[in-house]
């Protein structure tokens, strides 16, 4: 029970992360579709946010570690942990 509790909890934090970041994008580029943050979806969605990463100067590498790290281990404390981080530098 503690693992399972503890597993739909780091996927409901993801969750509540994505949902940030699609609308901290979506308020710098109307238009843009959302993501779940899945592989091939999350590679059209960096297509189309990488003209404000740049307009706003934010580190790609520091957004490539978070999504490297949720897509490798969605539940880790440390995946969660680098999309807080990164989060909290863009919001």
């Amino acid at each position: 029970l503690p693992v399972a509790l503890a597993s739909m909890t780091a996927k409901y934090v993801r969750e509540l992360m994505m949902g940030r970041m699609n609308r901290f994008f979506l308020s710098r580029k109307p238009g843009i579709r959302a993501t779940a943050g899945y592989v091939e979806d999350a590679r059209r969605y960096l297509a189309e946010i990488e003209p404000v990463l740049v307009e706003d100067q934010i580190d790609r590498s520091k957004l490539d570690d978070a999504a490297e790290a949720l897509v490798l281990h969605p539940n880790s404390d440390n995946s969660i942990g680098l999309l807080c981080r990164f989060m909290g530098k863009i919001d």
